[in-house]
């Protein structure tokens, strides 16, 4: 029997880290429980019209080519990460402590690291496999969705430089680990726990501009993308513990303003998300006669970093 619908559920994304931009890697790593991926390219063609006094184009140029996509998936370890902060500083042995952070030890900004996505609807019965290999990909902004006693869903976009499509799925070992599920986040002001954390999601944003250069093999192509400048934002949902926080969205002071997001998979394995030097951009208090204070905070982070502990040696 021939399956002519593909569809989401015998789908499987894969990806391997490239030693040049764009020079297609190794496909050797899950990205994760994949949820949902959209992939979109784009011919930017332009229509010229010749002067032969007709109305329809004489032609259609190709224009640049734009290779996007944006995945959904359930975080089972940090190394996609590498591709928005740079490779993660690794200590420790079994387990192991890493590190992504934007800088490096000595202060220095880390370089990016670029991935190739293979990206595979697979055939049922007769059919044929769909397979999609994009080089070049940054991630360009990531959403981390996490609440009580729910998987932490990781959302991603992502540029490529380029697309080829064939048949044959990489065979990658997929992670059997359990996902990583949030149990606890505080708000800490001046040393002070002033809330505890409920649910939320934290954005990176990288802001990539593709670049597209005079003098190329082939000018429709990106070259590495621009890196503008990076942004963080946080908005939870909290039970206030202690009011000094309006002092702050008050004065609009950042200092001493600290959200530690914590999550776990097992006795040795953690996720932790530190926030430093974040402002209170606004803060929505409901008082309900039934339950505690609640409220709902955006907050913009100066800073920000993960740090995972597990088995792994290596994130390279």
């Amino acid at each position: 029997m021939t399956s002519i619908v593909k569809t989401g559920q015998f789908f499987i994304d894969s990806y391997g880290f490239e030693s040049t931009y764009g020079t297609p890697a190794t496909i050797d790593e899950p990205t994760g429980i994949h949820q949902n991926t959209t992939l979109t390219v784009k011919n930017n063609f332009i229509r010229y019209y010749g002067g032969a006094g007709t109305r329809d184009p004489s032609n259609l140029i190709a224009g640049k080519k734009e290779v996007r996509g944006s995945t959904s998936t359930i975080v089972q370890n940090g190394k996609i990460f590498q591709a928005f902060w740079g490779a993660a500083d690794t200590t420790g042995s079994g387990p192991y402590t890493h590190v992504l952070d934007a800088y490096d030890g000595s202060g220095d900004e880390k370089d990016l690291l670029s991935l190739t996505f293979e990206l595979s609807s697979i055939a049922r019965g007769s059919g044929s496999n769909e397979v999609y290999t994009t080089p070049g990909v940054y991630i360009n902004d990531f959403t981390l969705t996490f609440a009580e006693e729910i998987e932490t869903i990781l959302d991603f976009n992502w540029i490529a430089q380029d697309l080829t499509s064939g048949s044959s799925i990489t065979s990658v070992s997929q992670d059997t680990d359990e996902p990583f599920m949030f149990y606890h986040g505080v708000i800490t002001v001046d040393g002070v726990e002033i809330a505890t954390i409920e649910r939320g999601t934290f954005v990176g944003r990288n802001n990539l501009e593709p670049y597209y250069p005079v003098t190329t093999t082939d000018p429709r192509l990106t070259a590495e993308p621009i890196l503008n400048q990076r942004e963080y934002e946080l908005s939870l949902t909290f039970k206030m513990t202690d009011s000094v926080q309006m002092d702050k969205i008050l004065t609009a002071s950042n200092t001493g303003v600290t959200v530690t997001l914590a999550f776990t998979r097992g006795a040795n394995d953690s996720m932790t998300v530190t926030a430093s030097n974040a402002v209170f951009e606004q803060d929505d208090v409901t008082f309900n006669v039934s339950e505690k204070t609640v409220e709902a905070l955006t907050l913009y982070p100066k800073t920000a970093l993960i740090t995972f502990v597990d088995s792994v040696a290596s994130y390279a």
